[in-house]
């Protein structure tokens, strides 16, 4: 609605209840961007949003990066 320029931003967000805000704050991934993904693995869901970082392959017990912090 916000896009459509039916209401404005701050209305929006107090049409949301409180304990739904975290959910919207949340990053998403882009959907152009997913259809494009290789599955590589699957597993349950920790939680909505995104997740950042680096992934290590190694058959060592720890990756390089940890060791260096």
């Amino acid at each position: 609605m916000v896009k459509e320029k039916l209401i404005d931003w701050e209305t929006a967000i107090l049409r949301n209840p409180a304990d739904q805000l975290e959910q919207l704050l949340a990053p998403i991934f882009d959907l152009a961007e997913v259809k494009k993904a290789k599955v590589i693995a699957t597993g349950l869901p920790a939680g909505p949003g995104a997740a950042t970082g680096k992934i290590c392959f190694q058959r060592r017990p720890r990756c390089r990066g940890r060791r260096e912090g």
